[in-house]
């Protein structure tokens, strides 16, 4: 296991795998592991379709501590999440959590279906909450809803964002007021990193 330092162009190229990043996604991974270095447990990248945000995030599980939990609402994207984890992270356990696939306990990385989790309480409990030290959210704009912000509470990953559910903004005021509540909140001490 890595240390989380701060990380330079430098010193990201040491975590390369098999996949090439683009200097952009170089750039983000290093700020990221940089606000985690600075205390940071909130981060939030928006990068436009096709650009690489799974494959970036896919980058930072063998550098955090506990299993990883990578959240989706849709089949495609629990698919492309899986293949780039195990790409990413060879050495680490990923499964899927969804619908008649199940992740064996202990596994490393949970690439889980929200409507999965949220539908079926049991799943949910099956994974223990304190094992967990990041949680990812393919599609972060989907947090508002009542199946993301359940499954997010059973994390103790839930801000207030109850203003915001009815609200008129448009989509890009609604992705900063989400991004801005996601980094500012302050949840408890235990509570793992947040992407």
């Amino acid at each position: 296991r890595l240390e989380v330092g701060y990380m330079t162009q430098a010193a990201l190229r040491l975590f390369e795998t098999t996949q090439t990043l683009r200097p952009y996604q170089e750039e983000c991974l290093a700020a990221i592991m940089g606000y985690i270095q600075r205390g940071g447990k909130r981060a939030c990248t928006v990068l436009p379709t096709g650009s690489g945000k799974t494959r970036d995030g896919s980058q930072l599980p063998h550098m955090l501590e506990g299993r990883v939990l990578w959240l989706a609402h849709r089949v495609e994207l629990l698919d492309q999440a899986m293949g780039a984890l195990l790409e990413a992270n060879p050495d680490l356990s990923v499964e899927i959590e969804q619908a008649g696939r199940h992740a064996p306990p202990g596994t490393q990385i949970v690439v889980a279906s929200i409507p999965t989790l949220y539908g079926n309480r049991r799943r949910l409990d099956a994974l223990d909450r304190h094992e967990f030290g990041a949680v990812f959210v393919d599609e972060a704009h989907h947090v508002l809803s009542k199946s993301y912000l359940t499954v997010l509470a059973y994390f103790g990953l839930t801000p207030d964002v109850s203003d915001l559910a009815d609200s008129q903004l448009s989509k890009r005021e609604l992705s900063g007021k989400i991004r801005e509540r996601f980094t500012s909140f302050k949840p408890a001490k235990d509570a793992p990193f947040l992407w």
